[in-house]
């Protein structure tokens, strides 16, 4: 028996309409909803993205001259685009599988998580190849401070010789030790008295500001033979003995101590 929803009747279970009102005994299957794409997938994707693009931003900003802040906050966001996408891509495909077919979007999420895949290991070079090169760089930027110190005693004990400075790097060199005239206790080795050692070049210039015929004042300037290869500051001390550092050749007595 069939009952008619519209007007309570009953009616043999093989009538197509009600006896009572007419109405249809036939019950009409409501369609399948259609699948939808995951948002997890979508979000995975466009995370992944991210994971390959930002590396570009930063380049494009430093290209641009951008603070350096700017590059720093856009690498931050590389690692958590990639964690996010890996973590998102596989919740995505586990949900999708057990969804029946009411989920789509698996290309999508396998698609995120191959970028995030990708993106980690670029991640791990961007970090170490910048400190395998920076380390040649430190150390001989901690050789450049350690011979401008060599400079400054020496040029101190040849002052209290001599009632002057030097007038050159060489008259410091310890070939000069057989001479009395040039003689002092402490001496700077072949290499750095030529002007340039570990990279860096050394650029040593005596004045006579009171003209009197002895040297009274010296500057010495330290600079990487090649910038941003054998080193990236410069350095710079004078008479005074404090050593300064800036990122470009206008280090002078001005710039920050660092001694």
């Amino acid at each position: 028996m069939k009952t008619c929803s519209q007007c309570g009747a009953s009616n043999p279970a093989d009538t197509p309409t009600c006896s009572a009102c007419g109405g249809s005994l036939t019950t009409e299957k409501a369609p399948p909803a259609a699948a939808k794409t995951s948002r997890r997938a979508i979000a995975s994707l466009v995370c992944g993205m991210l994971v390959i693009f930002l590396p570009l931003a930063i380049a494009a900003s430093e290209a641009a001259g951008l603070p350096g802040t700017i590059s720093a906050g856009i690498f931050v966001l590389i690692p958590l685009a990639a964690i996010t996408a890996i973590v998102l891509g596989h919740l995505a495909s586990t949900k999708i599988r057990r969804s029946a077919g009411r989920l789509t979007g698996a290309g999508v999420s396998l698609a995120g998580l191959i970028l995030a895949y990708i993106g980690v290991p670029l991640l791990i070079a961007a970090v170490i190849v910048p400190c395998v090169r920076r380390s040649p760089m430190a150390l001989n930027e901690s050789s450049a401070f350690g011979s401008l110190r060599q400079i400054d005693t020496a040029c101190t004990e040849y002052s209290a010789k001599h009632k002057g400075y030097p007038s050159s790097l060489a008259a410091l060199g310890s070939h000069n030790h057989g001479n009395v005239d040039h003689q002092v206790d402490v001496s700077l080795d072949p290499q750095l008295a030529s002007g340039t050692k570990s990279g860096y070049a050394f650029v040593y210039k005596a004045f006579d500001t009171d003209s009197d015929g002895a040297f009274d004042t010296y500057t010495v300037l330290a600079a990487p033979l090649t910038p941003g290869a054998t080193g990236i500051r410069y350095f710079f001390t004078d008479q005074t003995g404090v050593i300064r550092a800036g990122l470009n050749e206008t280090v002078s007595a001005n710039s920050l101590p660092i001694s």
